[in-house]
């Protein structure tokens, strides 16, 4: 049974009581999002936004137990805004809705602007009505903030609150996809998910394949799905990524290497208080290698090392909030305490990062007092979660029994391996060589399990599409979202021109060749070039055409073309690592909102 209020009706108002009690005898019986409620329309220069906010069951293995509120935002062209009092009678039917699945996990979905674009504006333009789901947990949905866990730890006890979190993960947001797309009355509609979203995404593909028209991901094919714990087998994979990108910050900001060391040996010596009261260690402060692998994290993270100290020798307060500002997990706890149950399949993480790092060759490379030692540049890590962190943010610290019993929880399965290759369902993917948050050669091989038995294997190739690129880290959606959201929609829909420009070679013919120097990048180029496959082409700009690309061995004929003007002109960027112009006129003209 499903109740619908609408709060934009005065009329409804004296009913409210009715419906109400109507809810509670039938609650135990629901199953599906048990009502709906809008608030009134939202109107910008250049888009129309409609708030709801749908009532699902916490657990859905217990939906009577208790209910959680689920925020999901609507965003059309102001031409397609109903009229007054006319939405509850609005035909969905024939409209195309995109849900874009947020990245994580623990954060909100992006908040429009006036200036909104990007590939908001681009989705718009091509008829689609846009979703932004506050993912369980998050933003105006049922939100599981720090202050209401730590009142919750207090009160219920740890094993209490991560039982509770355990119902937070992919698959119970897909759960709720599903009930809100049935409340809704929308047969199919189109995902979008950047990042963890495109995990939430891949599950939603094994979990309720029917329910989707076609599938864009943007740095979001989760690694080893068919593993029962991937967590160990990732981590390992991204060390030497994050390795790499340490070795490009200090070739384009060599002065940091002693800076580092100057800060690092005094936090060795004594760490240092934050602001929100938590310690800054030295593992703390190698933690801003999370900015690695996104759009100027790079020097974000150098002008944080430029202020780090006062003119008496101490740390500045402006340094010490700035890392804090980073590292800390005061708005998105999920982000640390959820973070390794992505990666749990029928298993458990137990720390695994950790672990991972505190293996020999990690710990030789990454330890601090090691690199000091050694007259190395000490490196940062990545995007890694730690249990001393439970220690040192302040703001978690009431939670470090909770993070501890959710490590070592045996997680459910996440994905249904025979599901996906089988699946039938268009999907399209942006995947990132040099991505140091999801691996690029993990995601190659999710590619090759989704769809592989329901392609026909006389033709071969891939049923997923994929738009693979060193021109973006792992940020591309939010650099440059309409290119990339363009591209990808065309390539879901078979619609993606091939190119040929009769500059075609044989993948035997390129050598292999790359320039090595600076410092060691271990099996990752120095010298990036800008490049783009799709399947069994080679995509990159003419400016490239006297450089030797070192070509995976799966690609058997290379198109030497321009994916598009947009795509050409950041693939000329050919070296992250080295002084290159400032990319402040592409943020002016870079309109999108922000998202992680």
């Amino acid at each position: 049974m499903l109740t619908r209020v609408n709060h934009k009706v005065k009329s409804v108002v004296p009913q409210v009581g009715r419906v109400w009690r109507h809810y509670k005898t039938t609650r135990a019986r629901a199953h599906a999002a048990s009502a709906t409620h809008c608030t009134m329309w939202t109107s910008f220069p250049n888009l129309a936004t409609f708030d709801h906010t749908f009532q699902v069951p916490l657990d859905y293995a217990n939906p009577a137990d208790r209910n959680i509120s689920i925020f999901v935002r609507e965003l059309r062209k102001p031409s397609d805004k109903p009229e007054a009092g006319a939405e509850a009678d609005e035909k969905k039917s024939d409209k195309k809705y995109l849900v874009y699945l947020q990245g994580g996990p623990g954060h909100r979905a992006g908040r429009p602007t006036e200036g909104s674009g990007g590939w908001i504006g681009a989705a718009l333009d091509a008829g689609f009505r846009v979703l932004l789901l506050d993912q369980r947990g998050t933003g105006l949905s049922t939100r599981a903030s720090t202050g209401m866990l730590t009142r919750m730890a207090k009160r219920d006890g740890a094993t209490a609150t991560a039982d509770y979190l355990s119902n937070f993960r992919a698959d119970n947001i897909v759960r709720d996809c599903e009930e809100i797309r049935k409340s809704l009355g929308i047969e199919k509609w189109t995902l979008l998910g950047q990042s963890f979203g495109g995990f939430c995404s891949v599950q939603y593909l094994s979990q309720a394949p029917d329910a989707l028209q076609e599938a864009l991901l943007t740095g979001g094919l989760p690694p080893l799905v068919a593993e029962s714990n991937a967590a160990d087998g990732t981590y390992r994979a991204l060390f030497p990524h994050v390795r790499a990108q340490n070795a490009k910050f200090y070739k384009r900001f060599p002065g940091d290497v002693a800076a580092v060391k100057r800060i690092v040996e005094r936090l060795l010596e004594s760490p240092a208080k934050l602001p929100m009261g938590g310690t800054l260690t030295a593992r703390g402060f190698q933690c801003l290698g999370i900015m690695f692998g996104l759009l100027s994290g790079f020097e974000t993270v150098h002008y944080i090392i430029e202020d780090a100290f006062d003119a008496d020798g101490e740390l500045s307060h402006e340094f010490l909030a700035g890392v804090e500002r980073i590292v800390g997990c005061s708005e998105a706890p999920l982000y640390l305490l959820l973070h390794e149950s992505i990666y749990c399949n029928n298993g458990t993480s137990n720390w695994a990062c950790e672990r991972v790092r505190n293996e020999p060759e990690n710990f030789a490379l990454f330890d601090a007092q090691t690199a000091i030692d050694e007259g190395r540049p000490i490196l940062f890590t990545g995007e890694m979660m730690f249990p001393w962190m439970l220690d040192e943010l302040s703001e978690m610290a009431p939670l470090k029994e909770v993070g501890h019993e959710l490590a070592k929880r045996e997680w459910p399965a996440l994905y249904d391996v025979d599901c996906l290759k089988t699946c039938k369902v268009p999907v399209a993917a942006a995947t990132y060589v040099e991505d140091m948050f999801v691996q690029f050669d993990l995601a190659r091989e999710t590619a090759r399990i989704i769809g592989s038995e329901h392609r026909d294997a006389t033709l071969g190739g891939e049923h997923v599409r994929q738009l693979m690129t060193s021109a973006y880290n792992h940020s591309g959606l939010r650099e440059d979202g309409a290119v990339l959201f363009k591209e990808l929609l065309a390539m879901a829909r078979d619609e993606h021109p091939v190119r040929d420009d009769a500059k075609t070679a044989s993948a035997t013919t390129a050598p292999l060749s790359w320039s090595e120097d600076g410092l060691d990048t271990g099996n990752f180029p120095s010298s990036r070039v800008g490049l783009v496959w799709d399947e069994a082409m080679l995509l990159h700009a003419p400016a490239l055409e006297s450089r030797q690309l070192e070509l995976p061995g799966r690609v058997s004929q290379i198109r030497r073309t321009v994916l598009s003007e947009g795509l050409a002109q950041r693939c000329r960027r050919l070296d992250r690592g080295a002084a290159m112009p400032q990319r402040r006129a592409h943020e002016k003209r870079r309109t999108g909102y922000r998202h992680t």
